[in-house]
């Protein structure tokens, strides 16, 4: 299907480098070339508020101190939520950081177990599905979030929707994210293992939280001017209107 999709079609967009090699090679050679389209978000639906207001509205048990890394979405194997749930085993202070996990899947059950083994489970929130409407309550509830897969290539959603709600992210250093270094609005990490993710929870947890505002300020300014479904939409409907004209001018 996937395969008969992107040779019939006229112009193909993908959401990551990997997708868009994967089109290309069954692309003819009189087909032009699939182009990138970063996943986006609705900014409308993911607005900051306090982290103070967000934990007193959930009732999830957090001190006022504590440092929340938050994590939504399926759990997959690929999301890396067991390495997630490892890291705070390589922490240098891990009764003061906590997980909140948001959402279900395949791996929660094998998360939870693991949690328990290594002794972390008070330390982790793990909630279940939630309403797409209430999640960036959640998302205000953490201080920093976590995006990163277990993929050489992807623009995850969900790190969309962090960024939008003002919060910094952990997310894979690969093209398609470079952004997140280059604008200084989170942590790159190589490598997705319990010993780099903690190591990167302990660079933005060492920030104080001015720096950290900071940065959720400049991840949701990048995502209103660059990845919302609203501009997304604007530049396809512009390459079908430019790719209409030239077609009208060919058949002429």
């Amino acid at each position: 299907m996937f395969q008969f999709n992107v040779r019939a079609a006229t112009e193909v967009y993908a959401a990551s480098n990997e997708i868009q090699a994967d089109a290309d090679r069954f692309r003819r050679p009189e087909q032009s070339e699939t182009q990138i389209m970063s996943n986006a978000v609705d900014p409308e639906l993911f607005t900051p508020q306090p982290r103070s207001e967000a934990r007193r509205k959930l009732q999830l048990g957090f001190r006022k101190d504590d440092f929340v890394v938050g994590f939504v979405g399926t759990m997959r194997r690929m999301h890396a939520v067991r390495e997630l749930v490892e890291s705070l085993t390589y922490l240098s202070d891990a009764t003061r950081v906590k997980l909140l996990l948001i959402g279900d899947g395949e791996d929660r059950g094998p998360s939870e177990e693991l949690a328990s083994e290594l002794g972390v489970i008070d330390s982790i929130v793990f909630t279940g599905f939630v309403p797409h409407e209430e999640v960036t309550d959640y998302i205000s509830a953490c201080d920093i979030t976590f995006g990163a897969m277990k993929r050489d290539s992807a623009t995850p959603i969900k790190c969309f929707e962090y960024m939008a709600a003002g919060r910094p992210v952990i997310v894979n250093d690969m093209p398609e994210m470079a952004f997140v270094d280059e604008r200084d609005i989170g942590a790159t990490i190589s490598t997705v293992t319990p010993e780099v993710i903690a190591a990167a929870i302990e660079t933005l947890s060492g920030l104080d939280e001015q720096e950290r505002a900071a940065m959720g300020d400049r991840a949701r300014t990048y995502i209103l001017n660059n990845h919302t479904w609203q501009s997304a939409i604007d530049s396809i409907v512009t390459d079908l209107e430019h790719l209409f004209r030239t077609t009208k001018r060919t058949d002429r």
